[in-house]
């Protein structure tokens, strides 16, 4: 078990995306992920607790609500959600989730 499907077992993420993830990087699977909803999801698990910065998670996440809701596009959802949502704003959101002063996981 790597570091990444620890944290999305905490997380409970589902056991497809657990299996989905093997061994790749967080920013590969950010990178490669075909599932939107699975996308969306590990956003709101990040910041479901983030009263801190609820503004910016609120805003974050009207932003992937708002990118699924474009039709014709010619883009998968996922690779609407990766247009407002980078690697880089993830990878944040995680290290202030897993932060060693997190003590819930």
């Amino acid at each position: 078990m790597t570091l990444l499907t620890e944290r999305l077992n905490k997380l409970d993420a589902c056991d497809k995306a657990i299996l989905w993830i093997g061994n790749l990087t967080p920013e590969a699977a950010w990178k490669t992920c075909k599932v939107g909803a699975w996308m969306q999801w590990i956003v709101v698990a990040l910041t479901l607790d983030d009263l801190y910065r609820h503004d910016y998670t609120h805003k974050l996440n009207k932003s992937i609500r708002r990118a699924l809701r474009q039709k014709n596009t010619g883009l998968t959802p996922a690779e609407r959600i990766r247009q407002v949502v980078t690697y880089k704003q993830v990878h944040e959101l995680m290290l202030k989730r897993f932060s060693p002063l997190n003590k819930e996981l």
